[in-house]
């Protein structure tokens, strides 16, 4: 589990387009001593798959050609097409359920 600022995960990018839960991960993560940024450079990348703009796969791809930051995905999708789209885009895991912000947190 991350403790709150980590050394070396300080710098956290999400790529959200729904402002009820962008505001509520930046207020997760300042509250948990991470600094929640809207563009890389990061150390650690949450990304939702469907975006207004484009969606977090071909984030990834972009983030990955640029670096080796890890990705987390965040998604309310379920099917086992997405997983293997997220792990084949470079993301490290994917969440297909509603974010529940203390599982971050505590062991």
């Amino acid at each position: 589990m991350f403790s709150g600022g980590a050394k070396g995960l300080e710098r956290i990018f999400i790529a959200e387009d729904d402002e009820v839960i962008l505001g509520e991960l930046r207020k997760l993560l300042t509250t948990n001593g991470y600094q929640p940024v809207s563009q890389p450079p990061c150390e650690l990348a949450l990304l939702d798959v469907n975006l207004a703009e484009g969606n977090g796969f071909s984030l990834c791809r972009e983030l990955k050609r640029t670096g080796d930051v890890p990705v987390i995905f965040l998604t309310a999708r379920d099917g086992i097409e997405d997983e293997l789209h997220g792990f084949s885009s470079g993301g490290a895991t994917i969440s297909a359920s509603r974010i529940m912000p203390t599982c971050f947190w505590r062991a």
